[in-house]
């Protein structure tokens, strides 16, 4: 398990939404407001009561987030581990990619990446991050933030238009959510797969780069996580 960056998923992060999305990034115009939800006053943590959000947590910790960690035998087969050191590096996607691996406002979360074969190519890449809160308005607060994230995800984005399909979840809206991300420009397409959920003080990320809009795959391993995210103790 690693952060998100080494080898085959990260040329995909760096080289897939960066090309399209990222590097389009400018101050945007307004003409994208029908994908916005309405503005609120979120109370989102930005500074949380305890230690800053590490991927090297002290080992009480790593025993709750670890075992909610996805392992292979939740993918398709073919699927591989990719634990090259970094290989959860989002740095040049867009905030609604980056901001759920990272776990923003936790006190700790461990995440693992995971790539598949190819053809295609790039081959579809998964990343799932785990993360503990300091409790659980802070854990609900990460949803509503994520939530914003993602529908203003295309306000600084020139020329890059952005479509959002809900996905059939086992969360209640206020507990998490599942949708595809479709981001276009001119010709180029890029597909990006989320899910996002928390129980209690514990929150659960799978972000998932793909070249197809079939959600089959990536709505067995939504699941798959989001049972471990209900056990382990």
């Amino acid at each position: 398990m690693s952060r998100l960056g080494g080898s085959r998923a990260n040329s995909w992060f760096a080289a897939g939404l960066v090309a399209l999305v990222a590097l389009t990034v400018t101050s945007c115009a307004s003409g994208n407001a029908h994908h916005h939800l309405p503005t609120t006053t979120l109370t989102y943590p930005t500074t949380p009561s305890g230690p800053t959000t590490t991927t090297s947590p002290p080992p009480v910790l790593r025993s709750v987030l670890e075992p909610r960690l996805l392992t292979l035998s939740s993918f398709p087969a073919g699927w591989t581990s990719d634990s090259a050191a970094g290989a959860a590096d989002t740095t040049g996607s867009p905030a609604c990619v980056q901001d759920p691996v990272l776990m923003k406002g936790s006190l700790a979360s461990l995440s693992s990446v995971f790539t598949g074969p190819t053809p295609p190519t790039p081959p579809d890449a998964a990343v799932q991050a785990v993360g503990l809160f300091a409790n659980n308005a802070q854990a609900v607060a990460s949803v509503k933030f994520e939530h914003q994230v993602t529908y203003t995800c295309d306000a600084n984005l020139t020329g890059v238009s952005m479509a959002i399909v809900a996905v059939p979840s086992p969360t209640q809206q206020r507990d998490g959510y599942a949708r595809q991300l479709v981001f276009t420009k001119g010709t180029g397409r890029a597909i990006v797969d989320e899910f996002y959920a928390i129980n209690g003080r514990l929150a659960t990320a799978l972000v998932w780069k793909t070249s197809s809009t079939d959600t089959t795959a990536f709505t067995s391993a939504m699941n798959a996580a989001y049972s471990l995210l209900g056990s382990a103790g």
